[in-house]
């Protein structure tokens, strides 16, 4: 039955070819509406492929953001090396992968029930909005529909005949499966098991098949028994294995097809379902098709169907898109079956009621134009609701960093105007941020640094550039401009650039009052011996940092009131207030370059109980893991910064600053 089903109706090379043009149209379409567009995820495989083409080397797994199997970065440095780091090489790859995902999805369907349904699953998969979304994420994912669909593809081909090379591609696709995506793991038992299976039944080729398999697998096999935590962990934090979580995600998934989809904004437009309605008749006329086939397709179809939804009854967030993607492959065999069987079935119904031969023959073709007519629809849908409904969302912006990205475009394309070697600061953000990461590799001949100024303000000696989000950082230019003259370089929607040519005497005065800890940390402040205040005060000073040394650990600086005695000696017995801070939490220490100055304002509350009389405003530095101090000058674990007068009024609600 496999064989003939398999080598009837050969190709028609034309038909896949349109087929695999529109997946690419509907796929490439939105890539220059994307050229400015990339999440937190897609950052971090970027980053990490330009960091492989940095520092070439051969891993099975990616330790970072929660952990990763490497095929996906592999494949991204490919096209990194070819056409440069960017949003757009980076939603190229995804696009390519997902017309792979059509071409593997018409192979399978031919070797599963011949050309015809090939052609139709091909196109369903060309065109239903699922795989056509998460073809334009660049995602890990994306390789599964690809790298499932072929390897039970050649499985197939090698059964049917029986040549050493499908059986080689079928052990080479199983065996890459579980460098795609942790969901395909389930995949690739699946594949496995099946040769196990036919090696019993004295498939000499699925030996062969099997032996490669385990061969590819096999480092990663090892890392995981290496560094199980690290290959867990994504599948620790998501796994949900109560009854009542199992119940609710099957009861999510009974809606998914129909009334409501994935939440998630990567994945999907939020609560869409899977089907349209024209989807949902070619579907439904392959569910009717399906039951008059083989036990064994059916039987694959439902393990196919099973094993990709496992992952997200299982784990958090059902319906979840992503973790079941897999299923994209088995909804288009069976929608292949619909378009296959839709003039099939409309003839046999005529002919049972007795029509005449040309009517039901009028009647076969109008249904296979009917067929041609919902894929189209579908694809017209498609379209419509990724390009105009999901890209227009107001939450995509914020969620795939358009305004940072635009504005390092900016950079990019204007290098030759920027001072060489300027310092580049993207503000708010932490210098860690994957977005950060992959914006710095796109500009190597700078240093790049980013820092929250809500919290601190970072301040090179040298002429530099900073790249401002203005929904949150819309001050951020006038604090620049107390410590030099700011220029705007220019403007992308979101952002503004701005550079800043500091004045040294502003940064590092002759009149500071300064005071050095451990050789490794300077503090500086404007110069005040003493000052008056009262209690319950909120008393704030502007704090400014330069490392001397490189520093190894992250540093916090706290803020004591003591009592000064009236032998002027201090009591650093009993702190009456105090308070304390990380050094830029942003932009920690172990960061500071030698030529930065770090700014932060520090506080500190005046107790209401305070006796009237003089005190201490001393300040000190540590190390915030372990608490240890850096000795000041004086070899004492503190500086007085300044001396207070606390006077005896407890009602006054005065400020000072300094």
């Amino acid at each position: 039955m496999m064989n003939r089903a398999a080598t009837a109706n050969q190709p028609g090379l034309g038909a896949l070819v349109l087929v695999l043009l529109l997946a690419a149209a509907l796929r490439w379409a939105a890539l220059s509406d994307m050229s400015d567009l990339l999440g937190f995820d897609e950052s971090y495989y970027a980053a990490d492929a330009a960091g492989l083409l940095e520092l070439p080397r051969l891993t099975p797994f990616f330790p970072g953001n929660n952990g990763r199997e490497s095929g996906w970065v592999y494949l991204l440095a490919g096209f990194v090396a070819g056409a440069g780091l960017s949003p757009f090489t980076v939603r190229l790859a995804a696009a390519f992968v997902g017309v792979i995902a059509v071409a593997a999805t018409y192979r399978l369907g031919r070797e599963m029930f011949g050309h015809h349904v090939g052609l139709g699953a091909a196109a369903s998969m060309a065109v239903l909005y699922w795989p056509v979304h998460l073809s334009h994420i660049a995602m890990r994912a994306n390789l599964l529909p690809a790298l499932g669909a072929l390897s039970l593809a050649f499985l197939l081909g090698a059964l049917r005949k029986r040549r050493l090379r499908w059986w080689v591609a079928t052990g080479l696709c199983s065996g890459a499966l579980v460098y795609s995506y942790t969901s395909a793991h389930l995949w690739a038992l699946l594949v496995g098991s099946l040769l196990i299976f036919f090696a019993a039944r004295k498939q000499r080729g699925a030996f062969a098949a099997l032996g490669l398999t385990f061969i590819v697998a096999l480092p990663l096999a090892i890392y995981a028994w290496q560094h199980p935590d690290q290959v867990l962990m994504r599948a620790g934090q998501s796994v949900t294995l109560s009854g009542a979580a199992v119940l609710g995600a099957s009861a999510a998934w009974l809606q998914a097809w129909f009334v409501r989809g994935d939440i998630l904004l990567n994945h999907n437009i939020p609560g869409r379902p899977i089907l349209d309605w024209s989807s949902a008749a070619l579907f439904g006329a392959g569910l009717l098709n399906l039951l008059r086939q083989d036990r064994w397709r059916v039987a694959l179809i439902a393990a196919l169907a099973g094993i990709s939804i496992l992952p997200s009854l299982l784990s958090e967030f059902p319906p979840h898109f992503l973790r079941s993607i897999g299923l994209t492959v088995p909804i288009a065999l069976v929608m292949g079956l619909g378009t296959a069987s839709a003039p099939t079935l409309l003839a046999a119904l005529m002919q049972r009621a007795r029509a005449p031969a040309a009517l039901v023959a009028g009647a076969h073709r109008l249904a296979g134009w009917a067929a041609a007519g919902l894929l189209t629809t579908t694809a017209g849908i498609s379209f419509y609701d990724f390009h105009h409904v999901w890209l227009n969302l107001p939450a995509i912006e914020a969620q795939f960093e358009r305004p940072i990205h635009r504005a390092v475009q900016v950079l990019v394309d204007s290098k030759g105007a920027l001072l060489p070697g300027a310092p580049i600061y993207l503000v708010p953000y932490e210098l860690t941020h994957p977005v950060i990461q992959f914006s710095r590799r796109r500009l190597p001949t700078h240093r790049i640094g980013a820092f929250d100024s809500r919290a601190c303000l970072v301040v090179s000696r040298l002429p530099s550039v900073y790249v401002v989000a203005q929904d949150k950082e819309a001050a951020l230019p006038g604090a620049l401009g107390r410590w030099g003259d700011i220029s705007v370089l220019g403007h992308s929607p979101g952002t503004a650039i701005v550079q800043l040519m500091p004045d040294d005497g502003r940064v590092v005065g002759k009149k500071d009052w300064v005071t050095r800890f451990g050789g490794a940390i300077e503090v500086r402040a404007a110069a005040t011996d003493t000052a008056a205040a009262r209690r319950g005060d909120e008393l704030s000073w502007l704090l400014r940092f330069r490392a001397l040394r490189s520093l190894a650990r992250p540093y916090s600086l706290f803020v004591h009131l003591y009592r000064v005695e009236g032998d002027r000696a201090i009591d650093d017995q009993r702190k009456w207030a105090q308070g304390d801070q990380q050094l830029c939490a942003s932009y920690p220490t172990t960061l500071w370059q030698p030529d930065e100055v770090v700014i932060q304002r520090y506080r500190l509350s005046l107790p209401a109980d305070a006796p009237p009389g003089r005190y201490a405003v001393a300040i000190g530095i540590y190390d915030s893991e372990s608490g240890e101090r850096l000795v000041g000058e004086g070899e004492v674990g503190y500086q007085v910064m300044l001396l207070l007068d606390i006077a005896d009024e407890s009602d006054a609600s005065s400020r000072q600053s300094r």
